[in-house]
């Protein structure tokens, strides 16, 4: 972990906006594996993108 602290973009964002950008992120997956299954996927891409939503929802105010 501290070398991906030493990443030029990373040194001007501060722990708070990193952690937001992840949860965005885990966001987008969630959605895209939710797709992925529609799509015709398999039962382990419903499970993954229950548990990626999830942990953006459950995480919304942790740092407030």
């Amino acid at each position: 972990i501290t070398g991906l602290m030493t990443s030029p973009i990373l040194k001007f964002m501060k722990k708070d906006e990193i952690y937001q950008a992840i949860r965005w992120l885990n966001l987008i997956i969630g959605f895209m594996n939710l797709y992925l299954y529609g799509q015709g996927g398999g039962y382990h891409l419903l499970s993954l993108s229950i548990i990626n939503i999830g942990v953006w929802v459950f995480t919304r105010r942790v740092n407030k």
